[in-house]
């Protein structure tokens, strides 16, 4: 019987910036949302409704989300000045957000001005890559996973605490 072998994110992103075609972002999309799930940054002020980080100024604020835990705090660690959410207050936690219900999450923020989402985003230049939160269920669905019949929570009260599996 045969093992599965890891799907490295990183190498199908820079495979899909290097040939810029179909094929090479379409397996970087299929891997994305076929993950169990995506990682944000939120905030502590208030821990039953947490903040997700954005990005950007309004009106076009951009939603940071992770494809790991991992790449989500070493974000928040390797800050060069404390990460603040759009409140001003200090992100300090890492949520867990469960597919397919984090594209609806992520639609619903879109409903509030947010208009893309950058996947492992880094500091210093590290390179991210992202696709516009009006068109991820539309993705996901041509990519055979549709975004979860479920109502979709709202942008206050994330689908997952830190720390949950």
């Amino acid at each position: 019987m045969a093992q599965s072998v890891p799907i490295n994110i990183d190498n199908l992103a820079r495979l899909a910036r290097e040939r810029n075609d179909d094929p090479s972002w379409r397996s970087l999309w299929n891997a994305v949302i076929r993950l169990p799930a995506w990682y944000g940054v939120t905030t502590l002020e208030r821990p039953d409704a947490p903040a997700l980080l954005l990005a950007g100024e309004p009106p076009k604020p951009r939603l940071f989300a992770f494809t790991d835990e991992r790449r989500a705090w070493r974000f928040v660690n390797q800050a060069p000045r404390p990460v603040r959410a759009p409140d001003g207050s200090r992100v300090a936690s890492v949520i867990r957000m469960p597919l397919p219900q984090a594209i609806r999450y992520a639609a619903a923020l879109g409903q509030r001005g947010v208009e893309h989402v950058v996947f492992n985003a880094g500091h210093g230049g590290a390179q991210g890559f992202g696709f516009p939160v009006a068109a991820l269920a539309q993705l996901a669905a041509a990519l055979g996973r549709p975004a979860s019949p479920a109502p979709s929570p709202t942008p206050e009260q994330p689908p997952a605490a830190a720390g949950e599996a």
